[in-house]
């Protein structure tokens, strides 16, 4: 998203200010979000005005931990607070920290991670009459950065620099050594001047386990072998060797809150609700266990014991999974429960192969991603592209088949609006004449598809959906994880499967820091595996082409190729009457695209020659030297800065100490380029030769001669 493009409200520009200082802003109500699958959020640009508008009661910002380490002082006694101080400003780099005051004296310092790990605390103590501890907080937790303290009513402040000042990369590092030794000094500290806070007494067994000791021994026995049932409950439980401790994190259970359960043979406790756990209450709550005693049970399979040894009577095992325990289903005697064997006859008779929406690329009845990085013109292609098939006019030159669109517009609906807008009036069409339906918001497919199957019954069908985009009807906890996104995926497709097979298209992000050849859509192979193909929108300089990559069903295409142009439409203008420029996208036919690669060619061979010439000219400089000029005769910056983000990509140039240089194969590719160039302008002389040559034998015998002439290399004969 450009500077432009984003909204000016003072929250968004807040967190656009630190995403672009690299840090996870992350919307917060009070002290902590309530946001499901909060502490998995790599927020970009495009998703900041959604998520202020989805989350209008969260108008503190915090800053996800892990590669930052944000240490908590959380001391209310004055002095010892300031002796802990000392502590932390002693630590390597500890002048450097920046330091964030909610309600005096407790303080919060913060610094980057060598090594990003999970937080580390001391114990509590009573000193002065209030609980005292401190916090390193790490890996899937937050603080809050900026807002008002729910407890002081005041704003929390910043006593040094702030994160908006100061770039993640610039905070003073810190690695888990000190933090550990950090801790020790707090704890000798704590201790010295307070008195331990007692933990809660343990919670005795249900009043329903009498005095039998069958409840104690199992989860007795199940604290002495943790590693036998452990990973059977939690799957991405990790095991500590320092403590012998098994951790669960609050975002694997998809629960909004940022402590963690840890299971340890001296007990289990779940920092999250602050109370002391069995065994048989976690296979209860997150193994789906109907009663205690199934949850007994089942630990009693896992730890390979007999029930009756312990206690117990009768011995029924349930199945449980990390999930929920499915429903019983109900017997059936007379009809196979799975799907019937047929004959060949019978398994082709009737089908019907699906038809294209876009002729040799999108099919109808099928599920599509188009993943892009920020920027590539996702929107403005789908726009187009739903404008194209309402229409039945060529999408790129491709033919398509005219149908009525549905438009979920849930990622930034205000940005949708004004570039429909913008692209109604580029092209000369009224709104209300072309069969595009909108639909503002996020909600769950699963959960909305009678609705939509309904609107469709009403309006006579449906022949393409578009999703705009993937993670903002994603409804799950956690984008990167394979199974929920397989499942997402599967929902997707409940779309395509309406009785009018619509393509349905969904736009979609791609993975972490993906490349140009890398435009796989955010939930790995299992999102992959279950759409039919993943179409890519990709920058290349100036444009944007479509293709595919990773899965494609159908016959290969030539990519597509877009300009993506800023566009201004009469109703577009703020309250003072100034327009708001938008952008849609514009086809570019094959003919331009090799014009405009030839012309880039070119522009490149020159700036190679001209950097070898002078690499301390500025990219304006450098533009005047060659001849690029704007119409009001300056150096055509923007031109030159195409051509250098080309040659950088090619490993051809580097910039160093505001310099610019040839690297070892720009300078072959400099030395190949002027063999080049001086060719062409000694073909160029030879053609002007030429003509030369023929208007003096047209003087001579005033009529038109043909010439007879042969080039052969440097020579004319």
């Amino acid at each position: 998203m450009s500077v432009t493009e984003r909204a000016s409200d003072p929250l968004s520009d807040l967190r656009h200010h630190l995403i672009d200082n690299g840090y996870t802003p992350i919307p917060v109500r009070g002290k902590r979000p309530v946001i499901s699958g909060w502490s998995s959020m790599q927020p970009d640009h495009q998703q900041v005005e959604h998520l202020v508008r989805a989350n209008p009661d969260h108008t503190n910002t915090g800053v996800l931990t892990g590669e930052v380490v944000a240490i908590d002082v959380d001391v209310l006694d004055e002095d010892t607070a300031t002796q802990i101080e000392a502590l932390v400003l002693g630590l390597p780099g500890g002048d450097r920290a920046l330091r964030r005051v909610g309600r005096a004296p407790k303080a919060l310092f913060l610094f980057r991670a060598t090594e990003p790990r999970e937080k580390r605390v001391t114990e509590k103590y009573h000193v002065a009459g209030e609980v005292a501890q401190v916090e390193v907080l790490g890996t899937g937790q937050q603080f809050v950065a900026y807002g008002i303290h729910p407890e002081t009513g005041a704003p929390y402040s910043w006593t040094t620099a702030s994160p908006l000042d100061v770039a993640l990369a610039d905070l003073p590092p810190i690695s888990p050594e000190d933090v550990d030794h950090l801790i020790l000094q707090a704890t000798e500290l704590l201790a010295e001047v307070g008195t331990p806070l007692k933990s809660p007494p343990e919670r005795r067994e249900r009043a329903e386990a009498g005095a039998s000791s069958f409840w104690r021994e199992v989860n007795c026995a199940a604290l002495e072998r943790p590693e036998q049932w452990v990973l059977d409950l939690f799957p991405a439980a990790r095991h500590e060797s320092a403590t012998g401790a098994w951790r669960v994190s609050s975002s694997q259970l998809g629960r909004g809150l940022e402590e963690d359960i840890s299971i340890h043979s001296s007990g289990i406790r779940d920092f999250g609700v602050e109370r002391p756990r069995t065994a048989i209450d976690l296979v209860s709550e997150w193994g789906g266990a109907p009663t205690p005693a199934e949850a007994a049970l089942w630990l009693c399979d896992r730890l390979a014991l007999d029930p009756e040894t312990l206690g117990w009577r009768t011995r029924t095992v349930p199945s449980i999974s990390y999930t929920t325990a499915a429903p019983p289903v109900a017997a059936n005697d007379n009809h196979p429960t799975g799907p019937e064997l047929v004959s060949s006859g019978d398994f082709v008779r009737g089908f019907v192969p699906p038809d294209y929406a876009v002729d040799g690329i999108i099919q109808t009845g099928f599920l599509y991603s188009l993943t892009g990085q920020t920027g590539s013109g996702k929107t403005a292609a789908a726009l187009l592209l739903a404008a194209c098939i309402a229409l039945g006019r060529d999408f790129a030159g491709r033919e398509t088949k005219q149908a009525r669109v549905f438009y979920f517009a849930g990622e930034n609906p205000d940005d949708v609006t004004m570039r429909w807008i913008g692209l109604c009036h580029a092209l000369g069409l009224d709104a209300d004449d072309l069969d595009v339906h909108f639909i503002r918001g996020v909600f769950s497919v699963t959960n909305f598809l009678d609705h939509i199957r309904t609107e469709a019954e009403r309006l006579g069908g449906v022949g393409l959906i578009i999703i705009d985009t993937t993670a903002a009807y994603f409804t799950g906890t956690d984008e990167n994880n394979n199974v929920e996104m397989g499942a997402y995926a599967r929902q997707l497709r409940e779309l395509a499967k309406l009785r009018w097979r619509p393509a349905v298209l969904a736009a979609s992000h791609p993975v972490k820091n993906a490349a140009a050849d890398n435009l796989q859509p955010r939930g790995g192979g299992a999102f992959l595996n279950e759409v039919d193909g993943n179409l890519t929108l990709a920058k290349r300089g100036e444009t944007s082409a479509m293709h595919w990559q990773g899965k494609h069903r159908g016959p290969d295409f030539a990519p597509l190729t877009f300009d993506m142009r800023a566009i201004e439409a009469p109703t577009l203008v703020d309250s003072r009457g100034r327009p708001i420029p938008t952008v849609m996208a514009v086809p570019v036919g094959d003919d331009e695209v090799t014009q405009r690669a030839d012309a880039a060619s070119q522009d490149d061979e020159r700036m190679l020659i001209a950097i070898r010439q002078d690499g301390s000219r500025s990219l304006r400089e450098q533009a005047e030297f060659l001849g690029w000029t704007t119409a009001d005769g300056e150096g055509n910056k923007k031109r030159a800065q195409s051509s250098t983000d080309r040659l950088k990509r090619m490993n051809f140039v580097v910039h160093e100490l505001q310099q610019w240089r040839l690297t070892k194969r720009g300078e072959e590719a400099a030395t190949e380029a002027a063999g080049r160039i001086a060719e062409r302008e000694r073909s160029a002389k030879c053609a002007e030769t030429l003509i030369a040559g023929t208007h003096r034998r047209r003087g001579r015998t005033g009529r038109r001669t043909e010439p007879h002439t042969t080039v052969t290399g440097d020579e004319i004969t």
